[in-house]
């Protein structure tokens, strides 16, 4: 990755990108950015590597009000700019892993836009 004039690894950017937060507004602000750093570092690993990788537990969840906030309800629609998204439903009769026998076409367990149940056929 190329920053102004040097060149470095990716994985590096946060660092260079505090390092000119330094350079062009003070060390105050360099380190509001760094307290940020190490909470989004901290969050992310007590919340995800840690209950993951680690074998630990989950201590921070979101409220349910929140979650309810930014989560589509199952089978809903979101129109988009290329096309539509839709929520799947959850584990349905005959989807992988249900436990149920799987019927024709009901492996994916999405509907499309006609009400019929897909094939779950991968693309590519």
């Amino acid at each position: 990755m190329s920053f102004f004039v040097i060149t470095f690894d990716a994985k590096f950017l946060p660092f260079a990108l505090l390092a000119m937060s330094f350079v062009m507004d003070g060390p105050d602000s360099a380190l509001t950015q760094l307290c940020g750093l190490l909470a989004a570092h901290l969050y992310d690993f007590l919340t995800r590597i840690w209950p993951t990788f680690g074998g630990g537990k989950n201590y921070i969840f979101t409220p349910q009000i929140v979650r309810g906030w930014f989560t589509a309800s199952p089978g809903s629609v979101q129109s988009r700019g290329f096309g539509h998204a839709v929520q799947g439903s959850g584990r349905t009769a005959g989807a992988p892993g249900s436990g149920a026998p799987s019927t024709t076409g009901a492996s994916t367990g999405v509907r499309n836009a006609w009400g019929q149940m897909g094939p779950g056929r991968r693309l590519g």
